[in-house]
């Protein structure tokens, strides 16, 4: 018995030794056990704590974000021989606390457990309660965590969004409507315009944005001398965008011919109307490149149109000694002027889209009409929907008396000068055949 008793002594003395050893190891281990640093990072965001995001105004007045605002956020430390509590709180600048939420505000970490997360969440994701603030505005929202664990710093650590508001702005722009022509083309001939028509131009003036208050707009109009600015007008008289929308109805700009009789000569106006924009609402801005719009009016000066019969007061010009010369590749050119016209006479072919060619008369005259005549063979009519008709003294210098068109097919074409011309050369353009090809069989020049 005492052999025994002996026995369990020196078990019980050896076990408290061994006991003993590792305690005292155990403390010689954590005297070196660094300072734990912990950190908080945004999931998604490639382990930054602080990320930017962009909050810009759209159409409608409200802003849209690029970036989600709701977070989840990871809060990291080394594994820790003791529990670690760690304490979460919202950190926010400038966003109403009611709209933010917090998952969790205490985590308890066990040893040995390294990570844990929260959410920051903006309610619905909606951040129009700062749409009303027309200033440029920073935001921030995220979380602030303060530990309590062994060799973990006190000091609080954060991690958040930056939101970055821009500034209301609404810009104010004029807006030509859909296929309004870059050019308008008037005629000149006897003395008159022939498109009766006024010119007139739509076009709407926008916003970008709404504005708080009506926008108020007038317009000027350059490229139309001063003493005709009295036959332009603008329907309606008035023009306004209320407060809260973004355009106004259809605008219309007109001006009468009246202005394009003041020359017998072809002319070519660059207009621009400007729009002025003024409104008590200070975000709006007017952008100065796009407040005008530009367009030309061409007018262009014919002196020749198609007549159903040769005028009984003209008299054809003799073609002796005429020469006739090809523009175009063409075959015959010779028979034009050979006297053996009709729609079965010699002619001269183009397969071409166009068919030109100058007469020289060698000798100057006052033209007051022309003829041509066309072939026909085969059943069909070979001539030309349009005729240009230039004159020249000189071969060098010509002058455009105007383009005729007809579209329907025909064996002759007699055109009139409206005034008749001085010329010793005259350029023959047909064009846009109405069948397959182009076929002259003569060519008439007439005076009075």
């Amino acid at each position: 018995m005492k052999s025994h008793y002996k026995i369990f002594l020196s078990l019980a003395f050896g076990l408290s030794v061994g006991l003993t050893g590792c305690q005292d190891d155990e403390v010689l281990d954590l005297v070196q056990y660094p300072i734990n640093q912990p950190e908080i990072t945004i999931n998604g965001e490639e382990g930054e704590s602080i990320s930017t995001i962009h909050a810009t105004y759209q159409s409608n007045g409200s802003l849209s974000l690029d970036a989600p605002v709701s977070r989840t956020y990871t809060f990291r430390l080394k594994a820790s021989p003791e529990d670690a509590t760690v304490h979460f709180d919202i950190l926010n600048t400038n966003i109403p606390a009611e709209k933010l939420k917090l998952s969790a505000t205490d985590v308890i970490l066990p040893a040995g457990l390294t990570e844990t997360s929260v959410n920051v969440s903006l309610q619905d994701e909606d951040f129009n309660f700062a749409k009303d603030n027309y200033d440029e505005e920073t935001y921030e929202v995220g979380v602030k965590a303060t530990v309590k664990g062994y060799k973990i710093p006190q000091d609080p650590i954060e991690s958040k969004v930056i939101i970055k508001k821009e500034a209301y702005s609404a810009t104010c722009f004029i807006s030509a409507e859909e296929n309004q022509p870059k050019a308008f083309e008037r005629t000149y001939a006897k003395q008159n315009i022939l498109e009766k028509d006024p010119i007139a131009y739509k076009f709407r003036i926008k916003l970008d944005k709404p504005v708080r208050k009506d926008v108020k707009v007038k317009f000027s109009t350059e490229g139309i001398k001063e003493n005709f600015q009295k036959d332009i007008t603008i329907v309606p008289n008035e023009i306004t965008i209320p407060a809260g929308e973004i355009t106004t109805d259809i605008i219309t700009w007109t001006i009468t011919n009246d202005f394009l009789l003041e020359s017998t000569k072809p002319e070519n106006f660059n207009i621009t109307i400007n729009s002025n924009a003024e409104c008590e609402d200070s975000v709006l801005h007017v952008d100065k490149e796009k407040s005008a719009l530009n367009f030309n009016i061409v007018k262009s000066v014919r002196n020749i149109g198609f007549i159903d019969a040769i005028n009984n007061n003209w008299k054809e010009i003799s073609k002796a000694n005429w020469n006739v010369e090809s523009i175009t590749s063409t075959y015959g050119i010779e028979s034009l002027i050979d006297n053996n016209g009709g729609p079965h006479g010699s002619g001269a072919t183009s397969y071409s889209e166009s068919f030109e060619f100058i007469v020289d008369m060698k000798t100057a005259k006052t033209i007051s009409g022309l003829a041509i005549d066309y072939m026909n063979s085969w059943g069909s009519v070979y001539s030309g929907r349009n005729v240009m008709i230039s004159t020249s003294m000189d071969k060098k210098t010509w002058t455009e008396q105007g383009v005729a068109h007809k579209d329907e097919n025909s064996t002759s074409h007699y055109l009139e000068c409206y005034t008749p011309v001085e010329a010793q050369y005259v350029r023959f353009r047909i064009f846009e055949p109405v069948s397959w090809m182009l076929a002259i069989t003569e060519v008439y020049i007439y005076e009075l």
